[in-house]
């Protein structure tokens, strides 16, 4: 849940910083992937879609990283990329969290969400 709702945040933050900046053509694309791979989570939660919410979140990551390299400390968009990093570094965790505490837990997914027996 933890993941889910850090990732939705931070689409947030994307919707509000492509309304002030007009950049959306720089951003569309996270916040469909980001929309998309939360939404997967929620309807269908799993290892598989954790996975590939925690694949994107890590290499989004591992650029944004590789990003604020590039850009001097106290600068408007160095603030920013410490945000995101910030956020991806949160729904990481809480990825690797929720799944330790399926994994301990013996969780699985509520009746609604299994596939019927043929």
């Amino acid at each position: 849940m933890g993941a889910i709702i850090t990732t939705l945040a931070h689409v947030i933050w994307f919707t509000v910083a492509g309304a002030i900046g007009g950049m959306w053509s720089a951003i569309i694309g996270d916040i469909l992937i980001l929309l998309v791979l939360t939404l997967m989570l929620w309807f269908r939660p799993g290892l598989i879609t954790a996975s590939l919410l925690g694949l994107v979140q890590i290499g989004s990551l591992a650029y944004t990283i590789y990003l604020i390299m590039q850009v001097p400390v106290g600068d408007p968009i160095h603030r920013a990329l410490t945000s995101h990093i910030v956020l991806r570094t949160i729904a990481i965790v809480a990825l690797v969290m929720g799944y330790i505490s399926y994994r301990r837990q013996g969780v699985q997914a509520p009746m609604e969400l299994m596939p019927l027996p043929e």
